[in-house]
């Protein structure tokens, strides 16, 4: 779920939030080589997203962890290109754990009367 105040940007066609864009310049050498990562954060965000979809591209699921992107970004000569991305805390949980609360909050009051 996007932060309050945030306006998500959907991968076209899917319900899924792009967060952050991983750009490899291993396969033009007239850019020059390197890797260049770019988070929501960013306020030219929308802009490196329409650069981003009209390159050939992968999706990778926020885990949360150390992601390893090297098999993704094509030869990277000698490199191995890790990313990670913001914590996710999955829906169901979040529910879960706010519904927890209630019933503890419920049960409190009622054991107090």
């Amino acid at each position: 779920m996007p932060d309050p105040g945030e306006n998500p940007i959907f991968l076209p066609g899917t319900n899924q939030i792009i967060s952050d864009i991983v750009f490899s310049y291993f396969q033009n050498p007239a850019v020059g080589q390197g890797v260049t990562f770019v988070s929501d954060g960013d306020p030219n965000f929308q802009q490196w997203v329409d650069s981003a979809l009209q390159l050939p591209f992968h999706v990778l699921p926020e885990s949360g962890n150390l992601d390893d992107v090297t098999p993704l970004l094509g030869p990277t000569p000698g490199l191995m290109i890790q990313v990670q991305s913001d914590a996710v805390i999955p829906e169901p949980s979040t529910l879960l754990l706010v519904a927890s609360g209630l019933v503890g909050i419920a049960a409190a009051r009622r054991q107090r009367s």
